[in-house]
């Protein structure tokens, strides 16, 4: 189970300096350890020029807010499900319509936000090594720093090691990005379309919306595109944990946090954005691992809170 990656429900908020906090600003987390990555001050061994260090600005701007859009795409996909469910075998209303093109739509971007992630990811662990200007090893993307890694200098070989693991059949560069193989790569460059579709066993009573993704004139079975992300994140997850830490032995100058307490991980709250319907995070469909042993199993939801009104505020008694 990954520690500093995945979902988590705080008992309270962390950052509260109260005694104890609200029920309403206590709410589940997407913990995003690697993120410190970007804080690039902490690293004592780098020297950057002011066209580096706004470069560096920038590169956690774009990171925090593909990461973003990347959470709202999984948590849009797990709230419209039950929506596709409530309309089997009946007629098909103009809610059921967008909610399918608008399922298939985000479904479509949640592989390409996780992809511009990672790039970041990648070009900040380049400008840490020093590596992420000189022309000729210039790494931008998470291909160039897998392909270019023994430009990296001999200090971090554990950095090394660990990308060494995408070459693992069931990891997540082969599952998600790996050319003509990875789930993105067939949307993106090989014709590759999702289809929703509802199903359900001969046991069951509940209908369960599936994804498929198809590649046209392959001769291939569809992939399951949720059992696919699940894998993903679970893999990716384990990964990151893990280059965090190769990142801390490979820069002995990093200031060092065991991130206690865990809630001052760096994280995103859940759920994302300002919902103005019930948001419905459930296990098949919004697919993060989880950070905790002892965390309540989706699903989760969040009803839509109205802002009281002038007319609403209660009276104060004289």
């Amino acid at each position: 189970m990954p520690k500093n990656h995945g979902i988590v429900w705080l008992e309270r908020d962390p950052y509260s300096t109260e005694p104890s906090t609200p029920a309403y600003r206590v709410a589940p987390r997407f913990r995003f350890g690697v993120s410190r990555l970007f804080n690039f001050s902490s690293n004592t061994h780098l020297s950057m020029s002011e066209a580096q260090r706004d470069y560096a600005t920038r590169l956690e701007y774009h990171a925090r807010t593909i990461a973003s859009r990347l959470l709202f795409s999984l948590q849009r996909l797990s709230t419209l499900m039950p929506i596709l469910c409530s309309h089997v075998d009946k007629p098909l209303p103009d809610q059921y319509i967008n909610a399918q093109f608008e399922a298939e739509c985000y479904a479509d971007h949640v592989l390409t936000y996780l992809n511009m992630v990672l790039d970041d990811v990648a070009s900040a662990v380049a400008l840490h090594a020093g590596c992420g200007f000189d022309s000729s090893t210039k790494i931008e993307s998470m291909g160039d720093l897998k392909t270019k890694c023994t430009h990296l200098p001999a200090a971090q070989v554990s950095i090394t090691q660990t990308l060494g693991k995408l070459d693992d059949q069931d990891s997540w560069w082969n599952l998600a990005f790996k050319p003509r193989q990875g789930g993105r790569q067939l949307i993106i460059h090989n014709h590759g379309t999702l289809h929703f579709q509802a199903s359900r066993n001969a046991d069951e009573s509940d209908w369960k919306i599936r994804a498929h993704l198809h590649r046209i004139n392959s001769g291939v079975p569809a992939l399951d595109f949720f059992s696919l992300l699940a894998k993903v994140f679970a893999n990716l997850c384990e990964w990151l944990d893990e280059l965090e830490q190769q990142f801390l032995v490979s820069f002995p100058g990093w200031d060092d946090s065991a991130w206690y307490p865990p809630g001052l991980c760096p994280a995103f709250r859940l759920p994302v954005g300002l919902s103005r319907e019930p948001v419905c995070l459930l296990p098949d469909y919004f697919v993060l691992p989880y950070c905790d042993d002892n965390i309540e199993p989706l699903p989760w939801n969040f009803e839509l809170r109205v802002p009281a009104t002038e007319s609403q505020v209660p009276e104060q008694s004289s």
